[in-house]
């Protein structure tokens, strides 16, 4: 599946990585600086916020407290920066779909023998594993 098959552009140039280790705060929880700029690229810019929200937000068990959490994630940004509700589903569709068949963790373990990432082969999986049962909750959720 690609952005064009979601009827999504190409347009806005992303971190590529926007989480909340790539992010200084100041003492009022306010962004101070963002850094790690190596995967910046021109994307989507609902593919960026779904992953900030499924990796920095959202527990593997997607819990109810995870769903609030990631509702009020979506509503302060759709406050600064208005999401329409097709755009919401294409993204989190998008997301779960690149998800469920992202490799690079794997990848980055047993391929090139990165130990710095052994941390994410537990969520990693967890995440895979309950995306498909997932879905339609957190976009439920996240519409209504």
């Amino acid at each position: 599946m690609s952005y064009e098959d979601l009827e999504l552009n190409c347009d806005h140039l992303i971190h590529g990585d926007y989480l909340d280790h790539n992010v200084f705060f100041d003492k009022d929880h306010s962004v101070q600086s963002v850094f790690d700029f190596e995967k910046t690229n021109y994307s989507p810019r609902v593919y960026e916020l779904f992953r900030s929200l499924l990796c920095s937000i959202l527990s593997p068990e997607m819990t109810t407290v995870d769903l609030k959490n990631a509702k009020k994630y979506i509503d302060a940004y759709s406050s600064v920066y208005p999401l329409s509700e097709d755009e919401i589903k294409k993204g989190l569709q998008l997301f779960f779909t690149k998800g469920i068949h992202g490799t690079w963790v794997e990848g980055e373990y047993y391929l090139k023998n990165n130990p710095r990432v052994s941390c994410f082969l537990s969520d990693d999986y967890h995440r895979i594993k309950n995306f498909p049962n997932n879905f339609e909750t957190l976009k439920k959720y996240l519409i209504d």
